[in-house]
């Protein structure tokens, strides 16, 4: 079997289109603010990020597993600095995963996160 070491095809998996839904998405800290200028809550909270890491596990729900780069090291990825740009950050290697979880490193104001994951589309021959 031969796979691609490049994804020339991406597919949303379904933040942005609402496919990926609430109760497939858990926060460990459940702050909810109202505010004068606006209101969010953690359902909300597909906004700016500017640092985080990434892990992600397989099949159990025991034992997480750091993303490493090429190289081996764990991986930081960086996101926009402010709250309109975008970033897009790659998975090299690719996995394959079950759950990803997010780790904040930095923000700005107020911690929020606005992603979507993208899935490979390419095939192994």
């Amino acid at each position: 079997m031969t796979c691609f070491p490049e994804c020339p095809y991406h597919k949303p998996l379904g933040f942005e289109s609402g496919a990926v839904t609430l109760d497939q998405i858990s926060c460990s800290n459940q702050e909810q603010y109202t505010g004068w200028y606006t209101s969010w809550t953690p359902n909300k909270a597909r906004l700016n990020g500017q640092g985080f890491g990434v892990q992600y596990k397989v099949d159990d729900s025991l034992n997480w597993v750091y993303y490493k780069d090429q190289t081996g090291n764990n991986r930081v990825f960086y996101g926009n600095s402010d709250r309109s740009s975008t970033v897009q950050n790659f998975l090299r290697p690719p996995i394959i995963a079950r759950y990803i979880r997010i780790i904040p490193l930095g923000w700005h104001v107020r911690i929020a996160i606005r992603m979507e994951l993208l899935e490979c589309m390419s095939k192994c021959a």
